[in-house]
């Protein structure tokens, strides 16, 4: 699990390493795959490889840089490629992080003896 925190003390951003590490690798491709399209391609079969790269490079932003946990003062977010759960520090009992095989994983407990959803 990786880290990122800005030197005046902002938000700080936990996020599997391997997950940034297959996003620029995507992004490599992706910039190759275009050029080469831009450089030899035309008509129809050029337009739907430029489409399609740009679907996966959606589809990788979601699984690649969505998944993460971002702590700053007022509480904790946890993301996923499909939406935010916020928490507030007054609502957190106990939070527990675990980096397995490259996933983020993690959980939190509320007070009241509530997850939150």
């Amino acid at each position: 699990m990786s880290s990122q925190q800005d030197e005046t003390g902002g938000p700080e951003v936990f996020r599997s390493p391997g997950s940034l590490i297959l996003w620029w690798a995507w992004i490599v491709i992706a910039v190759a795959t275009l050029a080469d399209v831009a450089v030899q391609g035309s008509g129809r079969p050029a337009a739907v490889a430029a489409v399609l790269v740009a679907a996966v490079t959606g589809v990788m932003y979601g699984c690649a840089l969505r998944p993460r946990v971002v702590a700053d003062a007022a509480g904790i977010t946890m993301e996923n490629p499909l939406r935010d759960y916020r928490v507030r520090w007054g609502a957190v009992t106990k939070v527990d992080a675990v980096n397995a095989a490259g996933a983020l994983r993690g959980r939190a407990r509320c007070g009241q003896g509530q997850d939150p959803p």
